[in-house]
């Protein structure tokens, strides 16, 4: 009879805890689902602002190639990832039950180095953006000297119109005894 109501007991636990597995489960995928859809949604705006910068950047002739080169290399990054990315993938996927210390510090690190490499991204478009600056300045002065040039030009002709017209007025002009 004991017997009985162990088995009655354990079979009772057994299917509370499958029940419980399956909500944390369906829980614990519903997550899932939510962040791969942020992370698209996140990723696709990424790309389109990155893209119009680009274009703002280097022009409708430029910005569409490198926007090309840039996918190249992340695809080709992909298939062909560096030996430490492989290896802390390897680690990730061998470790994944078990919280591994060391993979979580290899992790952090490639994370660290990833961070450092937007920092120079970073640098890399304040610098873009203070030749912007300078292309800027140096067209205003251009605009100016060309319009100072414009100007000079134009007394330059009314003088030469004037001269021109001084000697006309001169040769025509009758002679007398004194201008031989």
């Amino acid at each position: 009879m004991t017997t009985d109501i162990l088995k009655l007991a354990f079979e009772q636990q057994t299917e509370l805890m499958q029940q419980n597995i399956r909500v944390a489960l369906n829980e614990q995928m519903n997550r899932v689902r939510s962040l791969l859809a942020r992370t698209s949604l996140e990723s696709g705006s990424t790309k389109q602002m990155v893209g119009l910068l680009v274009r703002d950047t280097f022009g409708k002739d430029k910005g569409p190639e490198y926007i090309e080169r840039a996918w190249n290399f992340a695809v080709h990054q992909l298939k062909e990832p560096t030996p430490q990315i492989r290896a802390a993938l390897s680690e990730l996927a061998a470790g994944m039950g078990n919280d591994d210390p060391g993979l979580l510090l290899k992790v952090r690190e490639s994370s660290e180095q990833m961070t450092a490499g937007l920092k120079d991204v970073e640098a890399l478009t304040t610098q873009i953006q203070a030749l912007q600056q300078q292309q800027k300045q140096l067209v205003d002065y251009l605009g100016k000297l060309n319009q100072q040039v414009q100007e000079t030009r134009g007394a330059m002709v009314m003088a030469t119109h004037k001269l021109e017209h001084t000697e006309d007025e001169l040769r025509n002009k009758p002679k007398g005894f004194f201008n031989r």
